[in-house]
C-alpha cells in the first residue's frame, strides 16, 4: 500500500531548532513513497535575522532541508513588498494561495502530487482579519479562508479527482475548529498553525504565568 508522510511546522521565528528539523525530514524519507514538508504560515517573519535579510536566510534554510509546501501567514507581511515577491521567487517550495490575490505575483491555489495511483490534492489559506495586520496584507486582497477551503475541497475531491486533501491553514484555532466541523467526513486533514488540543499541564496561578519562549519550531 502506498505510503503518504507528513511533517510539518510554522511559526518558525528562529533558525537554532532548523538542523534537528532537517535531521526528522531526512529520517521521515526513509520508508515512505512520497514525503511532504508543509510549513503553514509564519516563517519568514517576525525574527531578529529576517528584520536583517528580510527572510533571506530563512529561504535558504528551508530550500536546503526540503520543504515541499508552504502558505502566508500574518507575519510574512512583516516583510517589505518587494522583497516578499523575491522571496515568493527564491523559495524552491509550492506556496499555496488559495485565498490570497497579489497582482504581481500569481501563486497557485492548489497542488496535487500522486502517491502511488492516488491523488492528494492541497491548498493553504490565512486570515483576512484586517486588525491582524498593519497595511494591505501582502498588497492584495484576501478571500475568506473558510469558504475558499470548502470550494477548495469540492474542487478538489470533485473534478480533480482527489482521494484525499491536506489543508494548510493560518488563523485562529477557533476558526480552524468550524472548518473542521464543516469537513466532517470529508478524507481531509488541517495542518494549522495553532495547536487545537488543550494543554495537559496544570493551570498555573496567575502569579506564576510567564510569556512563553518565542522562536521554536513546532513539529
Amino acid at each position: 500500500m502506498p505510503h503518504l508522510r507528513i511533517v510539518a511546522v510554522s511559526d518558525v521565528y528562529t533558525l537554532e531548532n532548523l538542523p534537528r528539523l532537517a535531521t526528522l525530514v531526512r529520517a521521515a524519507r526513509d520508508g515512505c513513497d512520497r514525503l511532504i514538508v508543509a510549513v503553514p504560515g509564519d516563517f519568514l517573519g517576525p525574527s531578529v535575522l529576517s528584520s536583517l535579510d528580510n527572510g533571506r536566510g530563512m529561504v535558504a534554510c528551508l530550500n536546503a532541508i526540503g520543504v515541499t509546501h508552504v502558505t502566508f501567514g500574518n507575519h510574512e507581511d512583516d516583510v517589505p513588498h518587494r522583497a516578499l515577491l523575491a522571496r515568493m521567487t527564491e523559495l524552491r517550495a509550492t506556496w499555496l494561495a488559495s485565498n490570497v490575490h497579489l497582482r504581481e505575483h500569481e501563486l497557485p491555489a492548489h497542488d496535487i502530487v500522486t502517491v502511488g495511483d492516488v491523488r492528494v490534492g492541497l491548498f493553504g489559506v490565512v486570515l483576512a482579519d484586517p486588525v491582524m495586520y498593519r497595511r494591505v496584507p501582502f498588497g492584495a486582497t484576501l478571500d475568506d479562508p473558510n469558504a475558499v477551503a470548502l470550494a477548495e475541497v469540492a474542487r478538489l475531491t470533485g473534478e480533480a479527482g482527489c482521494g484525499f486533501v491536506v489543508a494548510l491553514t493560518h488563523q485562529a484555532a477557533d476558526a480552524d475548529r468550524t472548518l473542521a466541523r464543516a469537513l466532517r467526513g470529508k478524507p481531509v486533514v488541517v495542518i494549522g498553525s495553532q495547536p487545537l488540543v488543550p494543554s495537559l499541564r496544570p493551570r498555573a496561578r496567575r502569579s506564576d504565568v510567564r510569556r512563553a519562549p518565542r522562536g521554536t519550531a513546532r513539529a
